[in-house]
């Protein structure tokens, strides 16, 4: 039988790992959604470079609301992970939120090196 570390250790690094997937994607999605979006909008955002308004930019919003839908999804993932992250920094996770991690530990033990996240997680 292999020698683990105590559980506690296995769930601080799955909690690393969750934290690191969350950021991940707040960079793919400002990498792709975002970039897109602000190049849709690149006109608009020199007329507000010269004379900024905010009829202008609700008149930008209105003609083109698709970029704007995905910059605020790239702003609302942003703040919520940093949220998240603040939270658990500050009051630590719940006993809920513990027992999650525990329980995906355990599945993640008992998949064994099938699970993706074996490596990262139980070593």
């Amino acid at each position: 039988m292999e020698d683990h570390e105590p559980l506690d250790g296995q769930v601080q690094r799955l909690l690393l790992v969750q934290i690191r997937m969350r950021w991940a994607l707040v960079i793919f999605l400002w990498l792709t959604v975002g970039t897109t979006s602000l190049w849709a909008i690149r006109a608009d955002i020199a007329l507000w470079w010269q004379y900024f308004t905010w009829a202008a930019v609700r008149v930008a919003i209105r003609n083109d609301q698709l970029p704007f839908l995905g910059l605020g999804i790239c702003v609302a993932m942003t703040l919520s992970t940093l949220m998240r992250q603040s939270w658990d920094i500050l009051f630590g996770i719940n006993k809920r939120e513990y027992q999650s991690l525990v329980n995906q530990v355990k599945r993640i033990e008992s998949k064994g090196r099938k699970h993706l996240l074996w490596s990262w997680v139980i070593k």
